[in-house]
């Protein structure tokens, strides 16, 4: 029980692999064992026919006896010991192994089995997974040892036919935990005693779901984002055109740890600045596809929802928008139309109409920008300390602004990161 077990598998190594193995396979050990006892039952068998030949007396007999069942309790004891040892329940063999299984695998394919991470239980929820779910990390730059981190869900119906989906959630620098678990995951959270101040967080089924109709992906992109990381700090420091080749490298990885998907329809999804992060990721695949890189993706089509697109329409879309629903007055609005002839983004320092449009960005800071009929829970901007700071920020109604420092970039355009919210 004390082997260093080292092996991928139960399966027995060959003559090379043992000559450059550091341990002894325990087949191995079982295997010579039998032959060893079969050699030698040859050989005494050998030896008592000898001597039945030679003697008429019945020594040779009880000899003969005496040797077999020697021979029958040492196999029955060497059976017994190698039986043992599949069965102990030794941590990282196992898991090696791949014997944790979920009961609903029969939908999925043979080839995925043995794959590191599966996820068999989660805190808050209680019951069986509704399909089985893999979390981990792949490395997309052996150098810097750059890893994205992914959480996929299997598809609750047919994981051999369905699409897989990878969804991004946008920011930039937002987790894609976040859809996960707020929007289209397969829980819904819960508060076990809301109200309480030691109120737990409860998992349950979501009706919703996209994983009912497909594989979901969710990755944590680009690195320091979620529990993505680097083991050079620079890497933070990153682009958009970085990030696609990351994702990229990291989609081919992926369907090489799982190939039983490789061959499914496959979707690119996101919202917000996945706006950008999708159709510069699904541009990516293709050309890898046309590159011959391997392997091959059967990409489909990408979906986008609250996209990030282009400085000059979203810019210009917030002002008529707050308009549209009498967020801001029609006076107002008017007169920022007339001071920035309709173009209500990149307002000159100074001008009139950043004059005009920071009154209308306090006008719109109590909001819920992502929802304008909901609440905003983010109270402390709330203000008219607030209100005063943002009218006051050049950042705030310049565009330009946020574009040249892109630590403050956010989506949409036009919203204040609040403190606490950037990357350091």
């Amino acid at each position: 029980p004390n082997l260093p077990f080292q092996s991928k598998s139960l399966a027995p190594l060959s003559g090379p692999e043992l000559m450059h193995s550091k341990s002894i396979h325990p087949c191995v050990i079982f295997v010579c064992c039998v032959e060893a006892f079969v050699q030698s039952g040859v050989r005494s068998r050998a030896e008592v026919a000898s001597s039945v030949a030679g003697s008429p007396t019945r020594r040779p007999l009880m000899k003969l006896l005496l040797s077999m069942w020697f021979k029958v309790l040492v196999v029955l004891l060497t059976l017994h010991a190698a039986h043992g040892l599949v069965q102990t329940p030794v941590g990282h063999f196992k898991e090696r192994a791949g014997s944790a299984r979920h009961s609903s695998s029969s939908s999925s394919s043979s080839s995925s089995k043995g794959q590191h991470g599966e996820i068999t239980s989660l805190p808050g929820y209680s019951g069986q997974l509704r399909s089985r779910h893999f979390g981990g990390y792949i490395t997309v730059d052996k150098a810097h040892d750059r890893n994205l981190y992914y959480y996929m869900v299997e598809s609750e119906g047919s994981v051999a036919d369905d699409p897989v989906v990878l969804w991004l959630n946008g920011g930039p620098g937002c987790s894609s935990f976040d859809g996960l678990l707020y929007e289209h995951g397969p829980f819904l959270l819960e508060l076990d005693d809301p109200g309480s101040a030691s109120a737990r967080v409860t998992l349950r089924d979501n009706p919703h779901s996209w994983s009912r109709a497909a594989t979901m992906v969710y990755l944590d992109s680009p690195s320091a984002v979620g529990l993505s990381y680097s083991g050079e700090r620079a890497d933070y420091s990153t682009n958009d055109t970085a990030t696609a080749a990351d994702s990229n490298t990291f989609l081919r990885a992926f369907f090489s740890r799982f190939p039983h998907l490789a061959r499914n329809d496959f979707y690119i999804a996101g919202e917000s600045y996945a706006g950008i992060y999708v159709p510069m990721l699904t541009r990516e695949v293709v050309t890898g596809n046309r590159r011959g890189q391997k392997p091959h993706i059967n990409i489909k089509g990408y979906l986008v929802g609250n996209g990030c697109t282009d400085v000059h329409y979203d810019g210009n879309a917030a002002v008529p928008f707050a308009r549209g629903k009498s967020l801001i007055s029609a006076s107002l609005y008017s007169k920022a139309h007339e001071a920035c002839g309709g173009k209500f983004y990149d307002a000159p320092s100074g001008s009139r109409c950043e004059y005009l449009l920071n009154k209308v960005w306090a006008d719109l800071a109590g909001l819920n920008l992502y929802n304008v009929l909901e609440e905003c829970h983010n109270q402390q901007h709330d203000t008219a300390a607030t209100r005063a700071e943002q009218a006051d920020s050049s950042s705030s109604s310049s565009l330009a602004a946020f574009m040249a420092q892109p630590e403050q970039r956010t989506w949409p355009l036009t919203g204040v990161v609040r403190q606490g919210a950037q990357l350091r």
